[in-house]
């Protein structure tokens, strides 16, 4: 584990504080807020008489892994997934890793909820009518996601190999506090992430310096 993770880990947390703290400000029963916590109910449901182990799951980890590897711009140089009797697991190989990218990368599919996010980013472009509909499905494959990464942590991951247990659940913790705010605030407004991390960054801001808080004042007019 690098020293450089310390400061990156501290600063996601406090922006992600600074992120819910706004969001329970200005949270609202809106339309899409509703849809998710019908997918939500619907996937507690489903779990209780679906089976996993499936090669499905399997794809979406190694996939996480994929997709950070080149979000750090490293090339993946070997892909494997087994779903057997005898053997079920995936390797997937990178050329040169660091300690800085290797703990991001190797956590990844435990704080990454990938599939959730594609839909996000999907909901943007469907007709008015149909978004809610996708906070739905965002609520569903989201639950389903915590579901499937809560019997995954109970079995020993060679992933977390990669630094102490302690640093791995704590690298997780946070970083799921801030992609779930990502989350949350598309289904407050899906057109406010600007003004939702502009305001954030300035209430962080405010509490390091309060002088320099007085910005998003200006900023806003008030």
């Amino acid at each position: 584990m690098s020293i450089f993770h310390y400061p990156v880990l501290l600063f996601v947390a406090a922006f992600s504080f600074s992120l819910w703290q706004l969001i329970a400000r200005t949270f609202s029963l809106t339309q899409d807020v509703k849809f998710f916590a019908g997918g939500f109910v619907l996937a507690v449901a489903y779990n209780i008489i679906r089976k996993r182990g499936k090669m499905w799951n399997l794809f979406w980890h190694e996939l996480t892994h994929a997709v950070w590897g080149k979000f750090f711009l490293k090339r993946t140089v070997k892909l494997h997934i087994e779903d057997t009797k005898d053997k079920r697991g995936g390797v997937i190989g990178f050329n040169n890793l660091g300690k800085f990218v290797d703990l991001f990368i190797s956590l990844a599919p435990y704080f990454f909820p990938l599939f959730p996010l594609i839909l996000l980013i999907m909901k943007k472009f469907f007709a008015i009518p149909y978004i809610s509909l996708m906070s739905g499905f965002i609520g569903y494959s989201l639950t389903i996601f915590y579901f499937d990464q809560w019997h995954s942590l109970k079995i020993e991951q060679p992933d977390f190999d990669v630094t102490n247990k302690f640093m791995c659940y704590t690298t997780i913790l946070i970083m799921h506090s801030f992609f779930l705010a990502i989350i949350a605030i598309s289904l407050l407004d899906q057109h406010a992430f600007t003004e939702y991390f502009t305001v954030a960054a300035l209430n962080l801001i405010e509490k390091i310096n309060p002088p320099l808080g007085g910005l998003e004042g200006i900023i806003y007019g008030q």
